[in-house]
């Protein structure tokens, strides 16, 4: 039985650990997601421009 304890406590330990850290971690993970979002929107549109671009200029 306190074997049991034991593990019901480390367990606890643990979500809350990673509880914590994650929410620590989604701030961060949003900021970074929209930021790489924004980049990836700004890049594709400056390639399908340049596309455009070089067909025109053929």
């Amino acid at each position: 039985s306190i074997r049991i304890i034991y593990n019901l406590i480390f367990k606890n330990l643990k979500l809350n650990l990673i509880f914590k850290f994650e929410r620590k971690c989604t701030n961060i993970n949003i900021i970074f997601m929209l930021i790489i979002i924004l980049f990836l929107r700004k890049i594709t549109f400056n390639l399908k421009f340049l596309l455009l671009n070089y067909n025109s200029y053929k």
